[in-house]
């Protein structure tokens, strides 16, 4: 009987051992912190970066504001230029879908059909920049002066049509500095901004032009300086959730 009590001790023992041994490989914690950090790199960062599109409007809370800027900040219109944006940046969008049929029985005359989008292939897009909790408001939009973006309740659809207009008349210049990682693995990324109004030559720190840069001038085409000590610098955050990122927050952190 003891003989037998030890054999089964000495069982018992070695599958504990053979447990605790196996347990880092089946859940390896440690490995899956290394590999989230691996994905961390320039081509990631310039993906995140591609999304933070400014804004050829006056009025609109944007990315680029003279405040701390979460998701409920941004204007409901912004938020869908910026879904269209990406859609048409990544090459999912295909022409010649959208009719002026169509848009004469939504009572848009004078326009150029560009392309039909579906809700569905737009909230997956605002889904992967801002993330999957999101509230979106849809509604009609202006992309800038010329392209505009028009609802179709009954269809679930977009109409993206253009409209004969004026250029725009702002100038933006916008320039990535760096990146940093926290400890949480949340990415920030640093860059300049500027927004110059191309009538007057004034220049401002954010999209609405609320904030008057006066070192900078437009002029002859472009600004007098781009030396970082004269330009707004702004910090944009991306949490890590579920393995993908999304935009957090913008925060002006030099003016």
């Amino acid at each position: 009987m003891k003989h037998k009590k030890i054999i089964v001790i000495c069982s018992v023992g070695i599958m504990v051992l053979l447990i605790i041994g196996l347990f880092p490989l089946i859940f390896n914690f440690e490995g899956n912190k290394k590999d989230e950090y691996k994905k961390i790199n320039d081509e990631l960062v310039n993906s995140l970066y591609a999304n933070l599109y400014s804004d050829e409007y006056l009025s609109r809370y944007t990315f680029y504001n003279a405040y701390f800027t979460k998701y409920g900040n941004l204007a409901r219109d912004y938020i869908l230029k910026v879904g269209f944006k990406a859609l048409q940046d990544n090459h999912k969008l295909q022409e010649n879908t959208l009719t002026t049929d169509e848009l004469t029985k939504e009572n848009i005359t004078d326009a150029k059909p560009l392309y039909k989008i579906s809700i569905k292939d737009l909230q997956k897009v605002l889904q992967n920049i801002f993330g999957k909790d999101i509230n979106i408001n849809y509604g009609d939009f202006a992309v800038d002066q010329k392209i505009k973006g028009h609802y179709v309740e009954a269809e679930a659809s977009i109409y993206i049509y253009e409209v004969d207009n004026t250029e725009e008349n702002y100038y933006i210049f916008r320039q990535k500095e760096s990146y940093a990682i926290n400890a949480d693995k949340t990415v920030i990324i640093y860059d300049y901004f500027v927004k110059c109004n191309r009538e007057t030559g004034l220049c401002y720190n954010d999209d609405r032009m609320a904030n008057l840069n006066e070192k900078i001038v437009y002029e002859n085409g472009s600004i007098n300086t781009t030396e970082a000590g004269n330009l707004a610098k702004y910090q944009h955050k991306f949490k890590l959730e579920n393995g993908a990122y999304y935009w957090y927050s913008s925060e002006i952190i030099e003016k």
